[in-house]
């Protein structure tokens, strides 16, 4: 369990002093310090107390956590070029934690090589498109109402049709490799890089089994650029998220 990664972010609506959200912070995880040490654990966080915390007046708070033990390394989940500057000027960032994939794109522009001038590792969520990729998947509307893909432009409309169309390519290399979708997307990533690892999530055994097997799956230059034309960002239709969730992302 080497390197485990502790994305231990909260919502508060309390005005806070820094000493107090540090104490937030070890305080409500204090059931997962005790093995934190032991797996190489990493704090991630996303909010802007966070950028706080490391530039208190009384010192870098943050770098408390890991002078004392209770974490290894320092991360950071969906910042954007400047908070990722601030942050790692203070104290080394171990890894950003950003969605990117075939079908997500916006970090190759900017973000990624940042993150390589910076030797800072990054951990795609939502490797799989939440979905999409596997080709496993219905229309917005067909899904229940609490299922996060019901309110994805994406997922929705004319948008559903032209995505099936692109994501066909994962699925025709697929074929030839006597792998699936999801062993195809994931493989795309694993191949961008060592300083690239996916997060995919599971819920079942089968899956999970399936998303290890994508580490075994070799691509050649051609079915890399094959893919990179297949999704690239004018094959895409829709916006990541809709205009609300777009506005807490700091991008």
């Amino acid at each position: 369990m080497e390197g485990q990664h502790l994305d231990l972010c909260f919502e508060t609506q309390e005005q806070v002093t820094i000493p107090h959200y540090l104490e937030m912070i070890t305080r409500k995880t204090a059931a997962l310090m005790a093995c934190a040490t032991e797996m190489g654990a990493m704090l991630g966080c996303s909010d802007e107390p966070t950028i706080t915390a490391l530039r208190a007046p009384n010192g870098p708070t943050a770098q408390i956590l890991v002078r004392e033990g209770k974490v290894r390394f320092l991360g950071l989940s969906e910042a954007g070029e400047q908070t990722i500057r601030r942050a790692h000027a203070v104290h080394p960032i171990a890894a950003l934690q950003s969605e990117y994939s075939l079908w997500e794109r916006n970090l190759e522009a900017g973000l990624i090589p940042l993150l390589r001038k910076l030797e800072i590792g990054l951990v795609p969520f939502a490797p799989l498109g939440r979905g999409f990729l596997t080709g496993n998947v219905k229309r917005a509307e067909e899904y229940p109402e609490a299922d996060i893909r019901r309110g994805d432009p994406r997922y929705q409309g004319e948008n559903f049709e032209a995505n099936v169309r692109a994501a066909s390519a994962v699925r025709d290399i697929a074929g030839r490799k006597n792998a699936t979708p999801a062993q195809i997307a994931l493989a795309w990533l694993l191949h961008k890089g060592p300083d690239i690892v996916p997060i995919p999530g599971s819920k079942s055994r089968s899956h999970l089994e399936d998303n290890v097997g994508a580490a075994e799956v070799a691509l050649t230059a051609e079915d890399m650029a094959a893919l990179d034309a297949a999704l690239s960002a004018d094959k895409i239709a829709g916006p990541r998220y809709n205009a609300e969730r777009m506005a807490q992302v700091d991008r």
